[in-house]
């Protein structure tokens, strides 16, 4: 447990510039790069704030590791961990790179805002409309389990804290709740939930995944798919826990299915049909400059099936935005802050 003098540590060792950057609840990226620069991300854009002395965020990530419990060093230089919860860090993540995969020290954190965001928010916000909010509220209650995928950055995971934000008043409060990830991101307000999270070189979100078959819940959540884990995640959804969420790099709804197969080969040669029953509703969403919030969901298409004879994924299209450029008076602030 990190302790008072643990936070006094690290607040030091970081100095004003990177504190700073933590007190302005505009900026939600943190990036030094090896050559020093420090640069802050915020809803206008990136700016080079200062430049640090390498040896300096090197003893920076050397602190971060001791708070957090974590090991680095030559033969361990790529961390990735979960900064205190305790503010203004608030569980923020962070990827931390020493020598010899980077020149000199480097690190990038995604400040990790504590406010409890729900669907009816992304509607207020314009990331979804009325159809969409309709849809997935359908999803949620009926236990159709749902991939959001996008680009980088494009508020997926703000998306999957909406939806299950909205548990409570869209399906049963006395659902079991189980969530895996790789670094700590979502908080869920429910009654009986349990956090699975991997550990480097020792546990894989695929051991996470063949560990949740005997514990019993309604839904399993996976932070994000990147690996053969998708497989593992796919079987559990297939065999008695449905009403799942997860999301997905993927560049629109129609080539998801086939970044699955992609991920799943190593353990599996054939995943279609198993990506065909297990994944029910897929939703893109991405930047979107026309709205405030700066996010819009813009596809939901349903998975029907895989023909096989001629080597395709099917669908059916739920919702396609047509949406024009409008002036939008909601206040979104919050909702463009949180996207991750």
């Amino acid at each position: 447990m990190t302790n008072d003098n643990d936070i006094v540590l690290l607040k030091e060792i970081l100095g004003n510039e990177i504190m700073s950057a933590f007190a302005d609840e505009n900026i939600f990226e943190i990036i030094v790069n090896s050559d020093g620069r420090l640069i802050v991300e915020d809803n206008t854009g990136k700016h080079h704030i200062a430049d640090l002395e390498p040896v300096r965020i090197r003893n920076a990530i050397s602190v971060i590791c001791q708070v957090t419990n974590q090991y680095v060093s030559k033969k361990n230089s790529d961390v990735s961990l979960e900064l205190p919860k305790i503010a203004p860090f608030n569980g923020a993540r962070a990827q931390l790179l020493i020598p010899p995969t980077v020149k000199a020290a480097s690190m990038t954190i995604r400040k990790h805002n504590v406010v409890s965001l729900t669907l009816h928010d992304a509607l207020s916000s314009e990331v979804i409309d009325g159809d969409v909010f309709n849809i997935l509220k359908e999803a949620i209650s009926s236990y159709r389990n749902i991939i959001i995928c996008g680009k980088a950055q494009s508020g997926k995971t703000t998306l999957v804290r909406a939806m299950l934000n909205s548990l409570k008043e869209f399906s049963n409060h006395k659902d079991r709740i189980l969530i895996l990830e790789e670094t700590r991101e979502i908080e869920l307000d429910v009654e009986d939930k349990e956090y699975l999270q991997t550990t480097q070189g020792i546990r894989t979100m695929t051991d996470l995944a063949s560990k949740t078959v005997r514990m019993r819940g309604n839904r399993l959540i996976v932070g994000e798919v990147r690996d053969e884990s998708a497989y593992g995640m796919l079987q559990v959804w297939n065999t008695g826990c449905p009403g799942g969420i997860s999301t997905l790099h993927a560049n629109s709804p129609e080539t998801t299915p086939q970044r699955l197969v992609d991920l799943c080969s190593p353990v599996s040669s054939q995943p279609h049909a198993l990506i065909a029953i297990a994944v029910d509703l897929i939703v893109f969403i991405e930047h979107d400059s026309t709205v405030k919030a700066g996010r819009r969901v813009k596809k939901v298409v349903e998975l029907v099936d895989y023909d096989s004879i001629n080597q395709k994924f099917n669908f059916n299209t739920l919702y396609q935005s047509n949406k024009n450029n409008q002036n939008n008076q909601s206040n979104t602030t919050q909702w463009s802050q949180l996207c991750v």
